[in-house]
């Protein structure tokens, strides 16, 4: 996937926006980002493909400012699809996860 990206954003079309954007892979549990370096976290796809989302969820909470998205995409044809309401049990109001 992060090849595909690099490949996609290698075009002239895409080159400012890629100047901008540096790729990490990194382990959603330990990402190497300091405490609060975001504004936004978008995940399309992913949630349900880690093994330990609690621990996803509070790294993410970890990097994102106070009071910013944390957005969550899921799509029907993926095969670890959980419903919208499933979403909602996995933070508080507050956005800290819950079991």
């Amino acid at each position: 996937m992060l090849r595909r990206f690099l490949r996609k954003f290698a075009c002239k079309r895409y080159r400012d926006a890629a100047e901008l954007i540096t790729p990490v892979q990194a382990s959603a549990t330990a990402l190497p980002f300091v405490n609060g370096a975001f504004g936004a976290l978008y995940l399309v796809c992913a949630l349900y493909e880690i093994q330990d989302r609690d621990a996803a969820l509070a790294e993410f909470r970890r990097v994102l400012r106070r009071g910013v998205l944390l957005a969550v995409v899921e799509f029907l044809p993926d095969p670890d699809y959980r419903c919208a309401a499933r979403h909602g049990a996995l933070s508080s109001p507050g956005g800290s996860p819950t079991r």
